[in-house]
């Protein structure tokens, strides 16, 4: 069991040193990269605004843990990002059953959020992966950026 959770953490670790390694961002034009994707990155103010005229669905993909020592941004929801993949797999009852929201279609204006941006950029790439193509977007200083900014902070 012990061999088990040492060898789990070794692969957590590596695959957040591969991300790190992975992800940049083109300061010339504030596109986000990962590979070979490219992701238009979302503002404070753009999210603050999607969240006041309900026309967003904001996922946070941080863990709960992170959500409840930190707390979250007010209206959004959370899908860790090791169940990212899974959930989205999932048919719209399941999904709502196990997450207590509707399953985002593809063309839903989504916004990814984190701590910071990273797992966000991973989740969207997993996303984007299963073929949600259309209006999925990062949050690209996340929750950080939300508290830099004095946005209100829900505990959880």
């Amino acid at each position: 069991m012990i061999a088990k959770l040492v060898f789990l953490v070794f692969e957590l670790f590596a695959l957040h040193n591969f991300i790190e390694a992975n992800e940049t961002t083109d300061e010339s034009n504030s596109i986000l990269t990962t590979e070979n994707m490219a992701y238009e990155p979302v503002n404070f103010a753009q999210v603050q605004d999607g969240l006041a005229a309900n026309s967003i669905t904001l996922i946070d993909v941080r863990n709960r843990d992170e959500l409840v020592n930190d707390g979250k941004i007010p209206g959004s929801e959370n899908v860790p990002l090791p169940e990212v993949q899974t959930a989205f797999a999932l048919d719209e009852s399941q999904f709502k059953n196990k997450y207590g929201f509707p399953k985002p279609k593809d063309g839903d204006n989504v916004i990814i959020t984190c701590r910071s941006g990273r797992r966000a950029v991973t989740a969207l790439d997993q996303l984007k992966g299963l073929g949600y193509n259309k209006n999925y977007k990062i949050y690209s200083g996340s929750f950080l950026d939300w508290v830099q900014n004095n946005g209100p902070v829900e505990r959880v």
